[in-house]
């Protein structure tokens, strides 16, 4: 196995260990990254050639990672340096507020290449803030991976 591959799947265990168990034990903990690092984790191979994460989906069709469902965020960074392309945790305590009556659809009629093609498009915009639910003292329910500088 090469050192850089061994070097993930250690750091992926050490995010899992990282979590309370009481919080992966909830059906709203997960893993979160976009597509091209789920790809990349597939792609891991040891010294022998041999894939390290095999891809595994549960019966409603969800990719999983050590048994837990993989959520495909398209914002999450791509595995670099000092990014964060992961996160697993507790979902339930991310919580999110719209704000009430911020909610607009612009709909275009006259843009190029719509009207002379019978065709309408649409524009939304929402203002929304989040942040996670923990009680003082606590530990988070959702960690982030961060690679390494270099």
């Amino acid at each position: 196995m090469s050192p850089r591959c061994s070097h993930r799947r250690v750091q992926q265990l050490a995010l899992l260990g990282s979590i309370d168990p009481a919080y992966i034990s909830s059906p709203k903990c997960f893993w979160a990254m976009n597509f091209n690092t789920l790809i990349g984790l597939f792609k891991l191979s040891s010294s022998t050639g041999e894939k390290m994460i095999r891809p595994r989906v549960d019966a409603n069709g969800n990719w999983l990672l050590f048994e837990k469902p993989i959520a495909i965020c398209p914002s999450f960074a791509n595995i670099g340096a000092s990014a964060k392309p992961i996160a697993f945790g507790d979902f339930s305590k991310f919580i999110v507020r719209r704000v009430k009556g911020s909610t607009t659809l612009k709909r275009y009629l006259q843009a190029p290449s719509l009207g002379e093609n019978g065709l309408v498009a649409f524009e939304g915009f929402t203002c929304a803030s989040a942040g996670l639910l923990v009680a003082s003292g606590a530990d988070s329910p959702i960690k982030y991976l961060t690679c390494p500088a270099s």
